[in-house]
């Protein structure tokens, strides 16, 4: 039995009490949008965390789907699948002891979605238009 009391609420907060929320957190629970087209950059920062998440998606085409199936402390529920369903995949999740993520594991799996490949691209695009 899920109880109410356990979910945080914590609403408009500055970054460094944010990441005192995560840290104190055991699950992090992220939303999807119907209509999403760009990946919001906050998964990166939770998988950063190495714990839990559930991901609530609303479509089967979640624009998050593709990386939090990577991630391997991801649980992924769809608002459209049946309550007693999604029910038994939570208790399950949330039954399951965490796993350790190792951060440098996770650069390599998402290396494309890191700082310095955006600047290695950057700077690789900049040498190329000196040497036109």
């Amino acid at each position: 039995k899920l109880n109410s009391n356990i979910f945080i609420y914590a609403g408009l907060v500055n970054h460094e009490k944010l990441l005192e929320l995560y840290a104190n957190s055991d699950i992090l629970v992220s939303i999807g949008s119907k209509r999403a087209d760009m990946l919001p950059s906050k998964i990166f920062e939770y998988m950063s965390t190495g714990k839990k998440i559930l991901h609530i998606a609303k479509e089967y085409d979640d624009i998050c789907l593709e990386h939090y199936t990577k991630y391997p402390q991801a649980l992924v529920l769809f608002e459209k699948d049946s309550v007693e369903t999604n029910a038994i995949k939570l208790l399950k999740f949330i039954n399951t002891t965490p796993i350790s993520v190792n951060r440098t594991d996770l650069k390599v799996l998402f290396k494309e979605n890191t700082p310095a490949y955006t600047v290695d691209i950057m700077e690789s695009g900049a040498k190329t238009s000196l040497v036109k």
